[in-house]
């Protein structure tokens, strides 16, 4: 489920349980409604019951503050239902129609012919992480022995954390390098792994070994396992 259809489910359910709520919170409410009327520039309230014969009954509470407040509460609980049954009702037919124009759903809708392409040719941000991923690169030389972690696909790395990492973006299609040098002015640096930038990803199909095919398998955004990859404990200090 996409982030858009995410939303609207939360919003429908946020809506049914507050519909619940004020239902029950209505069956409480005293019988009658309110009657407001002005009398001599005075502003007068009256309950009003509309008895079975269809005689009406009605009696001033101007004074009366708390029938004032418990039957002007009735009235917006009333109104508030009204519209949350349209929302409701509204919510379930824009979900059921709803279609989010993510890669996946965009290349299917196309014609057979177009959907023998590659994902790359239609996603330009994909073409520039499938370039960066298969980029050479230079690789921190500290500590080799202590690389004796294998990840799913086969990298080893120093850590049972980073098998965890490296698995989830591989998981998710997304390209990283393990232990590059970054030269930033006069310092060098040594992430763990870096994950490409976020941008659109191809539909999700059967994954290979292939770091080129899996980064075109991909069909989530990398926001999480990016977070995930950063998150990891620092090291290498020393």
């Amino acid at each position: 489920m996409n982030q858009a259809d995410a939303y609207l489910a939360y919003l429908l359910e946020e809506y049914r349980k507050l519909q619940k709520k004020q239902q029950r919170e209505l069956r409480k409410m005293p019988p009658g409604q309110l009657s407001i009327r002005m009398s001599r520039g005075k502003v007068n309230y009256a309950y009003v019951l509309t008895e079975e014969n269809g005689k009406q009954l009605r009696r001033g509470i101007t004074n009366n503050h708390e029938m004032l407040h418990a039957l002007a509460r009735k009235k917006y609980l009333q109104q508030s239902l009204k519209l949350l049954d349209k929302n409701i009702l509204a919510l379930e037919k824009l979900l059921a129609a709803h279609k989010a124009p993510t890669p996946d759903n965009i290349i299917k809708s196309l014609s057979t012919a177009y959907q023998q392409l590659p994902p790359e040719a239609f996603l330009p941000e994909l073409r520039e992480q499938m370039k960066w991923a298969d980029a050479e690169y230079e690789q921190n030389t500290y500590r080799q022995e202590s690389k004796i972690h294998i990840t799913a696909r086969g990298l080893k790395v120093r850590s049972k954390s980073e098998v965890i990492i490296a698995d989830k973006l591989d998981a998710y299609g997304i390209p990283y390098h393990y232990d590059e040098l970054i030269y930033i002015e006069n310092q060098t640096l040594s992430p763990p792994s870096l994950a490409a930038p976020a941008g659109e990803t191809a539909p999700k199909k059967q994954r290979t070994r292939s770091r080129r095919q899996e980064v075109r398998a991909s069909v989530k955004r990398s926001s999480s396992p990016v977070l995930l990859a950063k998150t990891i404990t620092k090291r290498r200090q020393t």
